[in-house]
């Protein structure tokens, strides 16, 4: 009976809590497949290349799209990701993979950017910069602003590639977190 109680209470707060999103309007489509590169006796390797900004260009087109966004996983290497604090000072999160988005992900799914700036055209040249969840920032700044760090998108021992925060964003709502 408690167990029932609680279920629908947990249920009741899913429903009527705001999910910051259009939920009428906001469509989801997942796009997979693998990429093979096969290499023949003597002859070349071969690669599938798929342009993602035709595949954002042909969903906004579509009849009734207002806007389009990508959102992808990347694996950290080590299975962390590394904040640096300053001083030589590191402190780092376990994760297996984290998010690489479009410019507008966050704009699409009504994230707003709390501290710092959205991401601009250009900010994909060379390593990128990062937008942390306000969660994720809570986490790895306990004690400061992340805006303006640097964060290693692997352990501390691995070769990752650091990246310039310039933005915290509303944690995305999850009904299971």
């Amino acid at each position: 009976l408690m167990s029932g109680a609680l279920l629908l209470r947990t249920v009741h707060r899913l429903r009527t809590s705001p999910a910051n999103f259009d939920a009428e309007t906001l469509l989801e489509a997942r796009v997979a497949g693998a990429m093979r590169i096969n290499k023949y006796p003597g002859g070349a390797d071969t690669s599938i290349t798929v342009d993602w900004s035709q595949i954002v260009a042909a969903a906004r087109a579509a009849p009734g799209a207002r806007d389009a966004a990508l959102v992808g996983q990347s694996r950290a290497l080590g299975a962390a990701v590394t904040a640096e604090l300053g001083a030589d000072s590191t402190r780092t999160m376990t994760t297996q993979n984290y998010a690489v988005v479009s410019p507008n992900y966050l704009q699409v799914h009504g994230l707003p950017v709390l501290r710092g700036r959205d991401f601009e055209p250009g900010d994909a040249v060379g390593d990128g910069v990062a937008i942390l969840s306000a969660a994720a920032a809570a986490q790895l700044y306990p004690r400061g602003e992340a805006v303006g760090r640097r964060l290693k998108l692997g352990g501390p021992g691995t070769n990752a590639a650091w990246v310039r925060i310039v933005g915290v964003a509303r944690t995305p709502r999850s009904p299971w977190g």
